[in-house]
């Protein structure tokens, strides 16, 4: 058995195309068995007579069906999709840090600011200045609590020397 579809050999009884997946009649109507070709020898009884059921060298209505269906085969569509292109990450202009520098500048603006656009996923370029920008301000922050401390402790301790010699 063939398929109605492709042309396909399948096995017999099957409900769909294993090829192109178009459904079976189960009656076989439509479908088209196998040309037997010139070649083969046809089976015959002891006196030389050809038996009943024996496979004949056309189809039953003369070949015209199995040809038509065999010439009108149209392979189904191929539908590629296209390759994947990531998408480009947006490029900050200069004229755009420079007003991110300016926006920085101001004392509470660029905290405010700074912690909303380094969450923003919609413009990567700027989150990471902005998460770059408030690491700084972290680490800056964390240097001059270290400095103003050691400062306190040393004047602290050279105060009281001070005091006593003018006194």
């Amino acid at each position: 058995m063939f398929c109605n579809n492709c042309g396909k050999e399948l096995p017999n009884g099957v409900a769909f195309c294993t090829a192109c997946g178009a459904p079976q009649r189960e009656d076989g109507a439509g479908a088209f068995d196998a040309p037997v070709s010139e070649t083969a020898e046809p089976q015959t009884d002891s006196f030389g007579q050809p038996q009943s059921g024996a496979p004949s060298h056309e189809a039953p209505d003369g070949g015209a069906s199995y040809q038509t269906q065999r010439n009108s085969f149209v392979p189904p569509a191929q539908n590629f999709a296209p390759p994947y292109v990531p998408p480009q990450p947006q490029i900050p202009s200069l004229g755009s840090y420079i007003a991110w520098l300016i926006l920085t500048g101001i004392p509470v603006v660029n905290l405010i600011l700074g912690i909303v656009w380094a969450v923003d996923k919609s413009y990567p370029a700027r989150a990471n200045f902005f998460r770059a920008s408030l690491i700084l301000l972290a680490i800056s922050c964390v240097i001059s609590v270290l400095f103003s401390t050691l400062f306190a402790g040393v004047f602290a301790t050279v105060l009281p020397s001070i005091i006593y010699e003018f006194m």
